[in-house]
């Protein structure tokens, strides 16, 4: 508890952390990735192919070949026609644009909802640590004032019910920062499923 108490999660450290390795915006990368491919294939289809070809033969198996030798040597252009001609070939090509232009802004929408989500973490995580500190301190005023409560009875100066008092105050304080302690740490897990890493945030 004392480790992840005195950590100091980094804001944009843990921005990064989620841009890169986030699955959600990975699978975003992915499908963006494979429709640019789509893209690309679209593109060289309408692309001329220029290619050589060679063709050599000998007769009667001869050699030296001399006479017998008979080759055809020769450069070719092949140009493929998309299918259902050109208009559709650049449609096919602007649709697959825009679709990489619209997962690109819903992945720039979800990497601002995370950083929200991961901003309000933070502000929780802060909040709950001072409040684990004042927790702290009237659970140690708490125990103080028991003991102070239990040697006056001892010593026959106090009656029975401060001790039965002050162990009240100091079991409700025990039981707030316990509290306190089960909320912080409920936050950093929470704070850890929203990076999506493996490893603990910080």
């Amino acid at each position: 508890m004392n480790i992840w108490k005195n950590q100091v999660p980094v804001p944009d450290t843990l921005y990064r952390q989620v841009y890169l390795h986030h699955p959600a915006l990975l699978e975003t990368d992915r499908k963006i990735s494979l429709v640019a491919g789509q893209k690309e294939i679209y593109r060289l289809e309408s692309l001329p192919e220029i290619f050589s070809y060679g063709i050599g033969s000998w007769e009667h198996g001869y050699i030296p070949f001399g006479g017998n030798f008979n080759y055809n040597i020769g450069v070719g252009i092949r140009f493929t026609i998309p299918f259902w001609g050109g208009s559709d070939h650049k449609t096919k090509m602007h649709q697959s644009e825009l679709r990489i232009q619209q997962m690109a802004e819903e992945k720039s929408q979800v990497f601002m909802d995370m950083k929200q989500e991961i901003d309000i973490s933070l502000n929780e995580i802060s909040t709950l640590k001072n409040d684990i500190e004042n927790q702290e301190k009237i659970a140690r005023l708490a125990q103080e004032t028991l003991n102070n409560a239990y040697v006056k009875y001892q010593a026959g100066q106090g009656p029975i019910i401060d001790v039965l008092d002050a162990q009240s105050i100091f079991t409700e304080a025990a039981i707030a920062q316990r509290k306190s302690m089960l909320a912080y740490l409920q936050a950093i897990a929470r704070l850890h499923y929203i990076t999506g890493n493996d490893n603990y945030p910080f």
